[in-house]
């Protein structure tokens, strides 16, 4: 055909066409579907995605009157007709409302049958023939434009970072956008870099196993805890690595604990998202939760570690298993305007559990300072109780000599020791509290 012809031919055509012919030479002859089923396809890594909107009824001209697009669906779906239609809300003669994110019944068929559903299926082919395939949704509407939600070309300010005062992407952008846009923009250089559009750290357990804001008292880090948890807003609607943060996490905490055994540690695990990169496996997290309940794993050094989940504006979904494996029953989750009051609750109910908890029984001796040696005669163990007067707890020569009124603690081996364990009896007397071991200074009495 002569240019001429073509361009008649679009003339004539009503709707007319939204995307003109290509004449540089280069031209798919074959249907994607074939090009996959012939093993074919270009064995590369693929990004892919849609708008929560894309173009909408009105571009595509789908129709907006409920009969009239149940009547389209139902032709172009045949015998599958009764499930499309109730994908919809539109079976049965219902009438459905609008989807706040996804608009109304003819914008959601409109963007599924010309660009979600097509992509999407051929992400599932490239899937299928074992290539890296990685799939988004931007579903943020442009500040100024929400009325229409995230339609087609809405990420392209967030893309490239490139926010214009007029034209169809122009909005009233703020630092909240400028934000979103980093993000962004780094999933999209990531996987012009490496075919994965993640940051390898994000999957990483030891990006996790260090603390940004050092352990102390509240009154002594407050504030840095706060400048910390209000810069991570800046990742906020990013990805959500449970296995690798909660491994770390629980890393740093066994290690922490074990160079302050005086002190009685448990993990925090707070999110505000589903696990979605990484190992999402909720079998492996639950998996690495319970091996640092039970000390055992990479966790085998010991001491048993709790975890405590809160969830941030969250569904409970699988918080609650992860809270079961940790030894703490359930998930609490906080949302809507109290939720900071919520939030803070929370962690003053983790307290609170711990010291009513009890206290740990056994703790590993710690390594003298260089040039010093343990003097086994001089080790004093004291409880101080949550209210009350300290009391100091009596040295037995061996867990044999535990049967005593009085209890006691013992060396796990009396000549060559490398641990302190508490008589049963004595360590189920004791409740909130902590108990200090003291090197160096002489016990007050010895019961052999």
């Amino acid at each position: 055909l002569t240019a001429q012809q073509l361009l008649a031919s679009l003339s004539s055509q009503s709707p007319r066409p939204h995307f003109l012919p290509d004449i540089d030479g280069w031209a798919i002859a074959r249907q994607p579907a074939s090009v996959f089923a012939a093993g074919e396809e270009a064995a590369i890594p693929l990004l892919f995605g849609t708008t929560a909107r894309e173009l909408g009824a009105a571009i595509y001209g789908t129709p907006t009157a409920q009969d009239a697009l149940r009547k389209t669906i139902a032709n172009f779906f045949g015998g599958l007709a009764p499930r499309a239609l109730a994908a919809y809300g539109l079976a049965k003669g219902a009438q459905a409302g609008d989807d706040p994110l996804y608009g109304s019944p003819a914008d959601q068929w409109a963007a599924d049958l010309i660009l979600r559903c097509p992509a999407t299926a051929q992400g599932g082919w490239h899937n299928a023939a074992h290539h890296p395939t990685y799939e988004y949704e931007f579903a943020h509407a442009i500040p100024g434009q929400e009325a229409q939600g995230a339609v087609h070309g809405s990420e392209l300010p967030y893309v490239f970072g490139y926010y214009p005062e007029w034209g169809k992407i122009a909005g009233s952008f703020t630092d909240r956008d400028v934000q979103l846009s980093g993000l962004m923009e780094s999933y999209w250089t990531n996987f012009g870099k490496t075919g994965n559009p993640n940051d390898p750290a994000e999957c990483d357990a030891t990006s996790y196993a260090q603390a940004v804001v050092p352990i102390d008292y509240w009154s002594n880090n407050s504030t840095l805890f706060v400048q910390s948890v209000t810069a991570e807003r800046a990742i906020l609607g990013g990805q959500t690595p449970w296995y690798p943060a909660i491994q770390g996490g629980l890393q740093f905490t066994q290690q922490w604990q074990l160079a302050n055994p005086t002190h009685r540690a448990v993990f925090a695990f707070v999110t505000d998202g589903y696990p979605t990169e990484c190992d999402t496996d909720i079998t492996h997290i639950t998996s690495v939760v319970s091996d640092a309940l039970q000390a055992r794993g990479i966790f085998a050094s010991g001491p048993s570690i709790y975890t405590y989940v809160i969830g941030v504006a969250v569904d409970k979904f699988n918080l609650d298993a992860v809270a079961q494996a940790g030894g703490t029953n359930q998930a609490t989750i906080v949302d809507g305007p109290t939720a900071p009051d919520q939030f803070a609750a929370a962690l003053q109910a983790v307290v609170t559990s711990i010291n009513s908890t009890g206290v740990r029984c056994d703790w590993s001796l710690p390594t003298p300072p260089a040039g010093q040696v343990l003097d086994l005669s001089q080790v004093q163990i004291v409880y101080k109780p949550y209210t009350g007067n300290n009391q100091e707890i009596t040295r037995v020569d061996s867990a044999a000599y535990c049967g005593g009124p009085n209890g006691g603690w013992y060396f796990d081996n009396p000549s060559n020791p490398t641990k302190i364990t508490l008589c049963p009896c004595t360590c189920s007397n004791l409740s909130a509290g902590a108990v200090e071991l003291r090197f160096g200074c002489r016990p007050h009495t010895t019961i052999i």
